[in-house]
């Protein structure tokens, strides 16, 4: 399998998981850790670099915790190849002023019950269920259907409207 290095990718959000990780410091003397990232499609190995100063360190720690490492300790990442994660990417020039792609974010990847307020729990889901199966009956009654089939009629309210004429072009349309 070949892994796309060249061309930049579009600003965003990719799949990704951790490949291996290294420890070290900047050229300022701050402790930093570099994560090789697969990003899974499209195919292709980035650097993440996480900081541990006072302002940074949150969010290192939960990138970290994201990528699966459960560790006590900094100095063994082992594990960080655990889960897929969200990388967010980024486009920036680099120090010659060449655009180039960086990860900018590690998040837990975006699931649909991330989006809820309150997700639901097993009980609460069950529950919702059987509340709703009399309408979810009464509708499929109503549209002539069983659970996994089309309408029956087989027709559809499109059949309904007729073809345009003449007289359906706007105002500011005609004459022209």
């Amino acid at each position: 399998m070949e892994v796309e290095t060249n061309s930049l990718l579009v600003d965003g959000s990719y799949l990704g998981r951790g490949v291996d990780w290294s420890l070290g410091e900047t050229s300022t003397g701050k402790n930093q850790v570099a994560i090789l990232i697969h990003l899974i499609e499209p195919n292709r190995h980035m650097a993440w670099y996480g900081f541990f100063t006072d302002e940074t360190i949150d969010s290192t720690h939960k990138a970290l915790r994201a990528l699966g490492w459960t560790g006590e300790s900094y100095d063994d990442l082992t594990g960080i190849d655990q889960l897929e994660v969200s990388c967010v990417v980024g486009t920036e020039d680099d120090q010659e002023g060449k655009p180039r792609n960086r990860i900018r974010w590690i998040n837990k990847p975006l699931t649909a019950g991330m989006l809820m307020k309150k997700q639901l729990t097993d009980n609460e889901r069950k529950l919702f269920g059987l509340k709703m199966k009399g309408k979810l009956m009464a509708l499929d009654r109503k549209l002539s259907t069983t659970p996994g089939t089309a309408p029956s009629s087989g027709r559809s309210d499109r059949d309904e409207i007729p073809p345009p004429g003449d007289d359906d072009v706007p105002p500011f349309m005609r004459g022209r």
